[in-house]
C-alpha cells in the first residue's frame, strides 16, 4: 500500500521556484516603494528667487514688483510760545510714509486712509517732535529754560503754546526695485515717483482704506482674496516698507534701500471687529510703521488683508489688518478692474514656468523673460531672473531630449535606478536557475518511471541508460544486446531443459537462428535500427510491437 503521508506531504509543500520568483518579485516592489519615497524634484543652484519650489515663496516673488511706496508730504506752518516776549515760527515739510500694492492694471493702488490723509492731531504730534530740538534750544537762549526735546514735545503739546496748520498732501508713489531694479538717482528726494490721486476713502473712524490713482497702464497687480476664509492660526505674509530712519533722512543718500521693500511673516490670532462692525484681523508678528497700507497675502499670494494699526502695548506686538472684505465698496466707487492685465498674465506665466522642474523649463522661462524684458524696458526687475534663467539653459539640456532627461536627474534618481536593475536580474537569475532545476527534475523522473525490460526466465532488469541524442547511431560501448522475444514476430518457445541462458548471451552449444526483423520505430515515429532500445534521434523508446 503506498505512503499517503508522503504524498500528501509532497503534494502541500509549495514548489521552490515559486518561493524564489515570490521572493524576488517582493525585492523588486519593496525597493521601487523605497525609491518612491525619496525626493525626485530637480533643483537649480541656488538663484534669484529664493526657494521656489515652495509655493508661497513663489507667490510672493510674483507679489512683489506690484507693491510700492507712498509718501506724502505737507507744508507747514507752527507757531511756539516760548515764554513771555518770545515767539518761534517754523516753516516745514512733513513726510509720512506707509505702503500700498496695485490691484488693477490701470494703476489702482490699494492702501490704507491714514497714510495719504493723517489725522490733524497725529501731524501736531509729529511736527512738534521735529521742532522740539530747535525749541530746545530756543528756550534755553531766550528764557534762560533748559528742557530736553522729549521735555518739550510734554510740555507744549496740546496746549494753546503751540498751534499748527498744514496743506492738502502731495502724494508720491515709487515703484519697488522689484520693478525698477535700482535708482540712479543719489538721494531720496531726487528719486522719479509718480504722482497720487485719492479716487476712493473710507477714513481711519472707519475702515482706514483709500484707493489711488497714478498715470501708469498694464501695471503688475494682485488679487484680491477670500478674506472670510482666514482663520487663527493661519500664516500670512505681509510686503511693505518698515524703514522707520528712512523717514528722518530724506534727502540723505541710499535711495535703493529706501525703496526695497521688506516680507515679513505673521500669524493669526483673532478675528475680531471694529466699531463699524466691519471684520478686523488681529495678527501677531513684525509689523512696523511704514508697513502700513501694505497687502497682506495667503499662501495663493493673494490679498486678504490690509496693515492698518497696532496697539498700545510697549512693546508693541499686536497688529490689526483691514480685512480684504471692506474694499470691494471702494472698487465699486473707483470704478477698478481688478482683471489681471498683459503684464501681470505674462509675468506669472515666466515666474511659474522659472520655478518648474519639468523638462525644458529653462528654456520656457529664458524665452517668456526675455520677451518682458523687451516689451517693459522699464521693467528692470526682470534681468537677475532672466539671467540665472539663460545661464541654466545653457548648462541644462533639458530641451535637447531623453538624455537629457537623464542628464538633469540627481543621484538619488539614479541610486534608484541601479537598485531597481538589480532587482530585475535577481529575478532573471533566480528564474533562470529554477527553471533548469525543473526540467532536471522533470527529466529524472520520466526515467524512473520507464518500464524494465523483462527477459523470459530471468528477472527484471534496469533498463540502458537514455541514448543522448547523438547524430551517429547510438552505440554503447560497442555493445550489442542479443535479439529478444519482443524484437521478433517469432511465436514464443518452449523453454527448454537446460538452465535458463543470460541476458549476455545464449549457450554456446544451440545459438538461437536469427528471426527476421522488420523496421523498427520509436513511440515518437523515428525509425530505429534492431539494436537500439532508445531512439538516436529524440531519445524515447522502442514503439512496442
Amino acid at each position: 500500500m503506498p505512503d499517503l503521508s508522503a504524498a500528501i506531504a509532497t503534494r502541500r509543500r509549495t514548489p521552490r521556484h515559486l518561493i524564489i520568483i515570490s521572493s524576488a518579485l517582493m525585492l523588486t516592489l519593496g525597493l521601487f516603494i523605497i525609491f518612491l519615497g525619496f525626493p525626485q524634484t530637480t533643483k537649480a543652484e541656488s538663484g534669484p528667487g529664493g526657494n521656489i519650489q515652495n509655493a508661497t515663496v513663489l507667490n510672493i516673488d510674483i507679489a512683489r514688483p506690484a507693491v510700492v511706496r507712498i509718501g506724502s508730504i505737507y507744508s507747514s506752518e507752527a507757531t511756539v510760545q516760548l515764554c513771555k516776549g518770545a515767539t518761534d515760527s517754523f516753516s516745514q515739510r512733513i513726510l509720512t510714509t506707509g505702503s500700498g500694492a496695485f490691484i488693477s492694471s490701470h494703476g489702482d493702488v490699494l492702501t490704507a486712509a491714514h497714510v495719504v490723509d493723517l489725522d490733524k492731531a497725529d501731524l501736531d504730534f509729529g511736527l512738534l517732535q521735529l521742532l522740539a530740538p530747535q525749541i530746545s534750544a530756543d528756550l534755553a537762549s531766550k528764557c534762560h529754560i533748559n528742557l530736553t526735546p522729549d521735555e518739550v514735545v510734554n510740555t507744549f503739546f496740546g496746549t494753546g503754546l503751540y498751534s499748527a496748520t498744514f496743506s492738502q498732501p502731495q502724494i508720491r508713489v515709487w515703484l519697488d526695485t522689484s520693478y525698477v531694479g535700482s535708482y540712479s538717482e543719489s538721494t531720496i528726494s531726487a528719486a522719479k515717483y509718480l504722482a497720487g490721486t485719492v479716487t476712493a476713502e473710507s477714513p481711519l473712524t472707519r475702515n482706514d482704506l483709500a484707493i489711488l490713482h497714478i498715470s501708469m497702464d498694464d501695471t503688475p497687480s494682485i488679487a484680491l482674496g477670500d478674506s472670510n476664509g482666514v482663520s487663527p492660526t493661519d500664516n500670512l505674509t505681509i510686503i511693505g516698507y518698515p524703514a522707520n530712519g528712512d523717514v528722518n533722512h530724506f534727502d540723505a543718500p541710499k535711495p535703493n534701500d529706501f525703496f526695497d521693500e521688506s516680507i515679513n511673516q505673521l500669524y493669526v490670532s483673532a478675528i475680531k471687529t471694529n466699531d463699524n462692525g466691519a471684520p478686523l484681523i488681529q495678527v501677531g508678528g513684525n509689523v512696523e510703521h511704514g508697513d502700513s497700507g501694505g497687502p497682506a497675502l495667503n499662501a495663493q499670494g493673494q490679498i486678504v488683508g490690509i496693515v492698518s494699526f497696532g496697539g498700545v502695548d510697549n512693546p508693541d506686538g499686536t497688529s490689526f489688518l483691514e480685512a480684504a472684505s471692506s474694499v470691494a465698496p471702494l472698487t465699486s466707487q473707483a470704478n477698478v478692474d481688478t482683471t489681471p492685465g498683459k503684464f501681470q498674465r505674462s509675468w506669472r506665466q515666466a515666474m511659474t514656468d522659472y520655478a518648474s522642474t519639468s523638462s525644458g523649463h529653462w528654456h520656457n522661462a529664458a524665452r517668456e523673460l526675455q520677451s518682458l524684458q523687451q516689451n517693459y524696458p522699464q521693467f528692470s526687475g526682470v534681468t537677475p531672473y532672466l539671467n540665472f534663467a539663460q545661464q541654466q539653459e545653457r548648462t541644462d539640456s533639458a530641451s535637447n531630449g531623453v538624455g537629457a532627461f537623464f542628464a538633469s536627474q540627481n543621484p538619488t534618481f539614479w541610486i534608484g535606478v541601479v537598485l531597481i536593475v538589480l532587482a530585475i536580474v535577481i529575478l532573471i537569475i533566480a528564474i533562470t536557475v529554477v527553471s533548469r532545476a525543473a526540467r532536471r527534475q522533470a527529466h529524472q523522473t520520466s526515467t524512473a518511471a520507464e518500464p524494465a525490460l523483462a527477459v523470459p526466465g530471468a528477472g527484471v532488469v534496469a533498463a540502458p541508460p537514455a541514448a543522448p541524442a547523438y547524430s551517429q547511431p547510438y552505440n554503447y560501448y560497442a555493445y550489442t544486446p542479443p535479439a529478444m522475444p519482443f524484437m521478433t514476430d517469432a511465436a514464443p518457445q518452449p523453454a527448454p531443459s537446460q538452465p535458463t541462458p543470460s541476458y549476455w548471451g545464449a549457450p554456446a552449444e544451440s545459438p538461437a537462428p536469427p528471426a527476421p526483423t522488420r523496421p523498427a520505430t520509436c513511440v515518437n515515429g523515428h525509425a530505429m535500427q534492431p539494436y537500439e532500445v532508445y531512439c538516436s534521434t529524440c531519445g524515447a523508446p522502442r514503439a512496442q510491437g
